[in-house]
């Protein structure tokens, strides 16, 4: 979420957190959290409080005084992520080797709601001086930071390779981001090198899930509102258009290979069903199975993490290890319930241990 609010929001987002300030649905609740940015405190009692000049989990802890993600989702309407650690109820803002992987259709309402000044020139004065004191010090690093990033192709396909290799193989180090503090020297001209580093890292994973150019619509609508100086100075790329919906490149992280073992599973289970729709005894038989498969299967991940709190216990790599292990044990049963779609052949003719496996 982000504008700045779809930056602030945006940004915010990029670290797993939404400020359901940004949003609203009649239009009051986020002109009321603009006209009180002024009036909010840290909700976060383990981060430093550096606002308005920190990054982007600061500012969201700030924007909780006033609503929360759990409230944002509500007025949405829409799951905010389609991937990722998020997609339940909360945020998981410790996942190390994984990230959300964001729903364009909540961005594009996101940055519909986010801004009201855009469309309210009497709004956008009353609140310049907000933005000018609480949003411009992220919104203005996180334009940029992208304009940086994204006119640099070769750094873009590196990074994101480099990235995505250390999710897969859990080994991204926790100090991966801080070779971004001076990123293309924005520290040195005068940028908040820890907010650099975060927005590149916002940046690359926007990239990665494909909204990208939604994220930087949105940013550029609110930097265009309020300060349109900054953008004619700052423009290095073009804001591409909000009617086609960004194209995400493939996930290939633990979670979202167990999601896609899970598809293929219930595809599976149901085909099997409709080619043996006559065969009650069996079918009776194969629900028994897939069940006692399912209680395997959660015993089975049970005893490879058996801590009373395993997300306590095993870090932040748990959500990460606990899909591969439940992927690695979806794909063997996939492939042994595909055996009564293809049939059993001893390689020579007719099996005689074929028992309910039909042929094609």
């Amino acid at each position: 979420m982000r504008r700045w609010m779809v930056i602030g929001i945006g940004c915010l987002l990029a670290w797993g957190m939404v400020p359901a300030s940004a949003v609203a649905d009649d239009g009051a609740l986020i002109r009321n959290v603009w006209l009180n940015l002024g009036h909010t405190e840290n909700q976060c009692e383990d981060l430093f409080d550096y606002f308005p000049d920190g990054g982007i989990r600061i500012f969201y802890c700030h924007l909780k005084t006033f609503i929360d993600y759990e409230a944002v989702l509500r007025l949405a309407g829409v799951k905010a992520f389609r991937a990722g650690p998020h997609t339940g109820e909360g945020l998981e803002p410790g996942a190390r080797f994984d990230f959300g992987r964001y729903n364009p259709a909540f961005v594009k309402w996101l940055i519909a709601n986010a801004v009201p000044a855009a469309e309210d020139p009497s709004f956008r004065a009353a609140t310049q001086n907000l933005f000018d004191r609480y949003v411009t010090p992220l919104a203005t690093t996180a334009y940029v930071t992208h304009e940086a990033v994204m006119t640099d192709p070769a750094f873009l396909r590196r990074e994101k390779d480099l990235y995505r290799s250390g999710m897969e193989n859990r080994t991204l180090d926790d100090m991966f981001y801080e070779k971004y503090y001076d990123f293309k020297g924005l520290y040195s001209r005068g940028y908040d090198g820890n907010v650099v580093k975060s927005c590149v890292a916002f940046w690359l994973r926007r990239s990665m899930d494909g909204t990208a150019p939604l994220f930087f619509a949105g940013l550029t609508r609110l930097l265009e509102t309020y300060a349109p100086a900054f953008v004619a100075e700052n423009k290095r790329t073009e804001v591409r258009t909000l009617s086609v919906d960004p194209q995400p490149e493939p996930d290939r992280s633990p979670c979202a290979r167990l999601e896609t073992a899970d598809a293929e599973l219930n595809r599976v289970y149901q085909e099997i069903r409709r080619k043996y729709s006559g065969d009650e005894p069996f079918l009776e038989a194969l629900k028994g199975a897939q069940r006692a498969w399912l209680r395997f299967r959660d015993a089975h991940l049970k005893a490879r993490f058996p801590a009373p709190n395993p997300q306590s216990a095993y870090g932040t790599a748990y959500h990460a290890c606990s899909c591969a292990e439940l992927a690695d044990l979806t794909e063997e049963r996939v492939d042994h319930l595909k055996k009564w779609l293809t049939g059993a052949d001893s390689g020579g003719g007719a099996d005689v241990c074929a028992g309910s496996y039909r042929r094609p």
